[in-house]
């Protein structure tokens, strides 16, 4: 291991400053330093120490003996995880979608038994429903398959190119489809190709927007 004035002449050399230079920065006299860097003082007093060192730049306690006071790098945080906060909406069939659209809070969607979770918000008035059919399953891109769920929130406003629930006024009838609008038109768009588009009238009404799809894990 290199001696004290070893390291105070290593030091000042690297930052290439003479002993008056290194003196004059620390407010010692040049003479203290050159009887260091003789060994003729094998160490400073603790006030001189570390302006000296803060002249050199460099840990007083590795220019006093040689090892270095490296800051112990201590993980003291983490990663917050953030709660995951789960909804539960009840699911219901076709007919019981469409007469919770008419009759609101007449109709007690809180008297179904199944009910399921989602990281989806869907209002106060969301519920499931299952996917019929091949209408909505598209041969590329997104899709809906038989069988899948979808999460209705029957609040929430219709935007161009959202998925929406639909019912012929006054009838059972609902379907689900994709919502487009062309040139003030309205239409019910199915992802499959080999159904027709349907234009809205005024005998058609949306009765909710899709927020969320999954196929249901018993």
């Amino acid at each position: 291991m290199n001696t004290f004035a070893e390291r105070l002449i290593q030091r000042r050399s690297e930052l290439g400053i003479t002993q008056e230079a290194l003196a004059k920065k620390a407010g010692v006299t040049r003479v203290a330093i050159s009887k260091a860097e003789q060994g003729l003082t094998k160490s400073f007093n603790g006030n001189t120490l570390f302006k000296i060192a803060s002249a050199l730049e460099c840990d007083p306690q590795w220019l006093q003996s040689g090892v270095e006071n490296k800051p112990e790098w201590v993980t003291n945080v983490r990663a917050g995880v953030q709660p995951e906060i789960r909804y539960s909406y009840p699911k219901l069939n076709w007919v019981q979608a469409g007469q919770f659209a008419h009759h609101g809070d007449n109709y007690s969607i809180h008297d179904i038994d199944n009910w399921q979770d989602s990281v989806k918000y869907a209002g106060e008035k969301g519920f499931w429903l299952e996917v019929h059919g091949d209408s909505m399953t598209a041969p590329t891109g997104v899709t809906f398959p038989e069988g899948m769920s979808i999460l209705v929130d029957p609040e929430k406003d219709p935007h161009s190119n959202c998925y929406v629930i639909a019912q012929k006024k006054n009838t059972e009838e609902v379907t689900f489809k994709k919502y487009v609008t062309d040139m003030g038109r309205e239409f019910l768009k199915p992802l499959n190709p080999q159904y027709p588009m349907i234009e809205m009238d005024g005998e058609c009404e949306i009765i909710g927007v899709v927020v969320d799809a999954r196929w249901d894990i018993f």
